[in-house]
């Protein structure tokens, strides 16, 4: 028993050590890395993160900013099938590049197109909105959220106006 215990130790001893030298791969990133690999490159999160002070606390002064010319636009009134087109200008008024990761409509009637790549500080960027107003009537307003590595990081913006369908008004 004494001379097994000694060899068992130095087994042991060894498997602790081959084990600690081993390289565990590291899971693929997942397709929202990805993306943000793309966008921001391979050091996405310095670009991306929010800078916090050791209480928690957003420090907006070393961020990026995104200001919106406009953030609502009324088209009026249309027909029924008619396809209307805006783009919202922004500008960084930040320190830091500025990046847009995302933008969601309300609806599938509405589809956006965005800057892709980084928009340096005093700089301009751009969110162009199509809205398809086939099968729809009456007053309508659409929403897009616009997310950024800004401040907060969701935007809204809106676009509304008045559907005229001759069919629906007999």
């Amino acid at each position: 028993m004494l001379k097994t215990t000694p060899i068992l130790l130095i087994f042991l001893g060894l498997l602790f050590f081959a084990a600690c030298k081993s390289d565990p791969k590291l899971p693929p990133p997942s397709a929202e890395e990805q993306r943000l690999i793309e966008l921001a490159g391979p050091d996405y999160k310095k670009d991306l993160r929010l800078p916090v002070d050791p209480m928690g606390n957003v420090d907006t002064n070393s961020m990026a900013k995104i200001s919106f010319m406009d953030q609502v636009f009324d088209f009026d009134t249309i027909n029924a099938g008619d396809i209307v087109k805006h783009t919202y200008k922004f500008v960084n008024l930040g320190v830091k590049d500025l990046y847009i990761t995302d933008t969601q409509a309300t609806c599938g009637c509405t589809i956006t197109k965005h800057t892709l790549t980084a928009i340096p500080p005093n700089q301009q960027g751009y969110v162009d909105v199509t809205y398809d107003s086939k099968d729809r009537n009456g007053l309508q307003e659409k929403v897009i959220k616009v997310y950024t590595n800004s401040y907060p990081n969701e935007t809204l913006l809106k676009i509304k106006g008045f559907v005229f369908s001759p069919s629906a008004n007999k």
